[in-house]
């Protein structure tokens, strides 16, 4: 019995998934639909809380995406933990254009031996598939997702 491949889930694709809305939906599609595991990072988690205070949304609305990402957590995506290996400097030279948000959630999906890593941040989507791990994202238009 082979083990599924791993997908790494990056903190604008954790928001689609707990945030009503076109892109939520599409994201839980793909979720369902696929035969990968998907894990994410503690980064990744604390970003997305970080993001949606930052969209000015209810604490009532916030503390039910809270109880979605928690459901997720338990149902969908697996946590890991950020590796300290992963704080080092970046080996790849591309990546040190990523703000270091980004940068620490390629190398979580690096270290962490993805098949690919999915996020709607065309940023860290090209860094990520120049670094040699396959990307895709949500938003980001098909023609870009060779």
């Amino acid at each position: 019995m082979t083990r599924p491949a791993l997908s790494f889930v990056d903190a604008t694709i954790l928001g689609a998934l707990i945030t009503p809305g076109p892109t939520s939906n599409q994201a839980l599609r793909w979720l369902r639909a696929g035969e990968d595991s998907w894990i994410t990072s503690e980064i990744s988690m604390a970003l997305c809380l970080a993001n949606l205070t930052a969209q000015g949304i209810s604490l009532t609305q916030q503390q039910a995406c809270m109880d979605r990402l928690l459901l997720l957590l338990r149902h969908g995506v697996g946590l890991r933990p950020l590796p300290i290996q992963t704080l080092g400097p970046p080996t790849d030279p591309q990546a040190d254009r990523l703000p270091p948000l980004q940068l620490l959630q390629l190398q979580a999906a690096l270290h962490g031996r993805c098949g690919c890593l999915m996020s709607n941040d065309s940023a860290l989507v090209e860094a990520s598939r120049q670094a040699g791990l396959p990307a895709f994202g949500l938003t980001i238009a098909a023609a870009t997702q060779a």
